[in-house]
C-alpha cells in the first residue's frame, strides 16, 4: 500500500519550493506452497535463517535461542553447576526482514540559477540477525563482553527438580567469564544478535547551479552547462542494540537478506562535484 504527497509550499517569478513525503506498509503474506511442504529455508545458516513459511511474512528469520523458565518471566535458564546460559537448539521465528514501513520525506528550492534538494528516509517493522556479532564475540571486540569477572549471569534462574519451575539465580557465578561464557556459551546463542532493524537516512544532498544560457552563448560551443555538489548517505540512525552495521545491507542479495556477516563492508559516505555540459 502507497502513498505519496506532493505539495508546492511557494513559487515566484524566480523562486519555487516543492515538498513531497511518502509511505508504503508491506502487508506480504505467503499463500500457498507446494502440497505437503510448510515451510522451508532461503538462506542463512544453520542457527539462523530466513525461511518461506506458509501463512507467515516473507522472508521469516528464525535462529536458535535460550532456555526460558517456565512460568513465563522473561528469566534465562542456566547450567546449575557451570553458571552458563543453556542454549535451545530449536530454531524460533523472530520476525519478516523486509521492512514493512517505508517513508521518505524530500524537498526542493530552486532560486534564479540555484537549486537546493535533499531527501530522507526510514524503513522500519523487520528483523535483522548480525552473524557480524558472533564474530565480535568471538574476537572480544564486542563491548558486551567487558564484563570478565566473576558474576550471576544476568536476568537468570535455575530450573527446579520437577521439571515445571524454576529459582531465580543469585548465587551460581559463571564458571569462568574471561574465555568460555562468551566464545563457548554466549556466541552461539544467536537470539543474542537479533535485533530490530530500523534505520533512518539522509539519502541524499545536491547543490546545483545552472549558468545562465546568456553566457553560456557566449562561449558558441555549449548550449547549457550546470555545477552540482553533492552528498550521500550523509547520516544514518540505527536502533540502539544495533552495534554491527547499517540494516540495509546483507551478506546476500536474494532471499537471505536481513543476515549481515563479515563478507560485505557497510556503505560510505560519498562526496563529489558533477560538471555537465551540452553542446
Amino acid at each position: 500500500y502507497e502513498v505519496d504527497l506532493k505539495y508546492l509550499i511557494a513559487r515566484g517569478a524566480k523562486f519555487r519550493w516543492d515538498f513531497g513525503i511518502r509511505y508504503s506498509y508491506n502487508d506480504n503474506e505467503v499463500v500457498d506452497l507446494y502440497p505437503g511442504i510448510d515451510e522451508f529455508v532461503t538462506g542463512g545458516y544453520s542457527y539462523a535463517n530466513t525461511n518461506v513459511i506458509k501463512g507467515q511474512r516473507f522472508p521469516m528469520l528464525k535462529t536458535d535461542g535460550y532456555q526460558y523458565a517456565p512460568e513465563g518471566n522473561g528469566q534465562r535458564l542456566v547450567n546449575p553447576t557451570t553458571g552458563y546460559p543453556l542454549r535451545q537448539t530449536t530454531l524460533s521465528a523472530r520476525g519478516g526482514t523486509l521492512p514493512r514501513h517505508i517513508a521518505g520525506l524530500g524537498s526542493k528550492i530552486s532560486f534564479g540559477g540555484f537549486a537546493f534538494n535533499f531527501n530522507f528516509e526510514y524503513r522500519g517493522g523487520n528483523v535483522m540477525y548480525s552473524d557480524l556479532g558472533r564474530t565480535m564475540t568471538f574476537t572480544g571486540s564486542g563491548a558486551w563482553t567487558s564484563n570478565r569477572l566473576p558474576h550471576v549471569f544476568p536476568n537468570s534462574a535455575i530450573l527446579n527438580a520437577d521439571g515445571k519451575t524454576s529459582t531465580p539465580n543469585t548465587t551460581v557465578n559463571v564458571q569462568e567469564a574471561e574465555y568460555e561464557l562468551w566464545v563457548s556459551s554466549y556466541r552461539r546463542i544467536s537470539e543474542n544478535f537479533v535485533n530490530s532493524a530500523w534505520f533512518i537516512k539522509l539519502r541524499d544532498v545536491n547543490l546545483a547551479y545552472n549558468f545562465p544560457k546568456s553566457f553560456i552563448k557566449k562561449s558558441k560551443v555549449f548550449s547549457a552547462a550546470s555545477i552540482a555538489i553533492y552528498g550521500r548517505n550523509l547520516l544514518t540512525i540505527v536502533d540502539k542494540a544495533n552495534f554491527y552495521t547499517d540494516p540495509e545491507f546483507s551478506f546476500t542479495t536474494g532471499n537471505g537478506q536481513g543476515i549481515n556477516n563479515t563478507s560485505q563492508t557497510p556503505p560510505v559516505r560519498q562526496y563529489g562535484i558533477n560538471l555537465n555540459i551540452s553542446f
